[in-house]
């Protein structure tokens, strides 16, 4: 292969000259960079270091704004013209004690003025609802610089408390006491007891947790601290303890369903999703599959809740065929569009069926199941001049590949 021919006078002149960089003087021949570096090594150029073109740059004026007005290496970088890295190195190479890359970040994103400091911290001690997180937002910055400011005056910043975003107002000791108190143990020893310590849902005997079903525990929870507002769960934590030994909802045991820990996760990952939801789409004869890719959830997360619930609810198994009756006017619907020529997943989309269910509809109609692509294709072919005239006329080929309810591949073939 020959080699690409460059004006390489007009190279050296701009790269040796003019001091100008490689990506710069590549643009302006018409090659790569490392065409150029190649050539300008040929003609006996020396190829400059990384950086080397901001030597002229003197190094007390950086190192002044560094370390005497603590401009930050961006900063520093942006008002000559460098990059970081070169501004980095330069200082390093030459003994300058460098800052953490931390300090460097604050100061990079912005520097709040001294003035500010005694005002931030008077303000996080006055209002203790008040984060790091929500000084920050105003002022612009990360809250680990309102942090460092922090402690810089001696105050240690909170974590917990009303000052964390998820506070509930101090009820974590009181859950927690409630839920692994004796009682609490008894509870779930009565549940794996009635169920022969073996998982309501799969039969295993591995591992076993009780799950809180139908009403969850932070439901429970809920109801009993509303029945005791006038009660603070921080200072009265003691008295709603004793209290809630007498709660008769939280040792109930047909509200416990023993299951394996692996099914026990799959069960609290509902993400909003209610039962309610899941059994109306059951109802209309939806597959678990469908249901899944509904939601965007796996089909062990879909099998796992219609599991549990058949289980709680004491019924017959959820994937019971006879549960699924198809109305007659479904059915009719659905043979006379499949006659009518409609494809299958229009049919099962408008009546919300498998098409597993379609063609047991057929079967008991003695309809054979044909060849619809075939079929659907040969109808479009027919018509070819007709699509192609549409083809000129600016239809798009997703539009005419609706419109024969054919793959856009086909559509493509009929225009050849």
């Amino acid at each position: 292969m020959a080699k690409k021919q460059i004006d390489i006078e007009k190279a050296i002149r701009l790269y040796r000259d003019e001091s100008k960089g490689t990506p710069e003087v590549s643009k302006a021949v018409g090659c790569s960079v490392q065409t150029l570096i190649t050539r300008l090594r040929e003609a006996g150029v020396i190829i400059r270091s990384c950086g080397e073109s901001h030597q002229k740059i003197d190094f007390e004026t950086i190192r002044h704004e560094y370390e005497d007005l603590e401009m930050s290496i961006s900063d520093i970088a942006q008002k000559h013209g460098m990059s970081s890295p070169s501004v980095w190195g330069r200082l390093s190479k030459n003994g300058v004690q460098m800052r953490d890359r931390k300090t460097e970040v604050a100061k990079a994103v912005r520097k709040i003025p001294v003035s500010d400091h005694q005002v931030i911290c008077d303000r996080y001690q006055a209002n203790k609802n008040e984060s790091c997180a929500d000084i920050a937002r105003d002022y612009r910055v990360h809250k680990t610089t309102i942090a460092d400011i922090l402690k810089k005056n001696g105050i240690a910043p909170e974590h917990k408390g009303a000052r964390v975003k998820s506070y509930k107002g101090g009820i974590t000791r009181l859950h927690e006491r409630i839920r692994h108190c004796e009682k609490a143990e008894y509870w779930r020893r009565a549940c794996m007891e009635r169920d022969d310590y073996k998982c309501r849902v799969t039969g295993d005997t591995g591992r076993l947790e009780v799950h809180h079903y139908p009403a969850g525990f932070s439901k429970i929870f809920n109801t009993f601290l509303k029945g005791y507002s006038e009660l603070n769960p921080i200072v009265d934590c003691d008295q709603l303890f004793e209290l809630s030994q007498s709660f008769e909802q939280f040792w109930d045991i047909d509200n416990g369903m023993t299951v394996t820990a692996d099914i026990h996760k799959r069960l609290h990952m509902h993400n909003g999703i209610r039962d309610e939801e899941l059994l109306a789409l059951h109802d209309r004869g939806w597959s678990c599959q469908r249901i899944s890719k509904h939601f965007g959830k796996s089909l062990s997360f879909v099998r796992a809740r219609f599991l549990a619930i058949g289980q709680a609810r004491r019924s017959t198994s959820f994937y019971n065929k006879e549960r699924f009756e198809i109305p007659e006017e479904t059915k009719s619907g659905v043979l006379g569009a499949y006659i009518r020529g409609e494809t299958i997943r229009v049919i099962c989309d408008r009546y919300g069926i498998a098409s597993s269910t379609l063609y047991k509809i057929l079967r008991e109609n003695n309809v054979t199941p044909g060849n619809r692509k075939k079929s659907v294709e040969s109808k479009a072919r027919q018509e070819r001049d007709r699509v192609r005239r549409l083809a000129t006329v600016g239809v798009t080929v997703s539009e005419l590949s609706r419109m024969y309810e054919v793959s856009d591949t086909t559509i493509r073939n009929i225009l050849k």
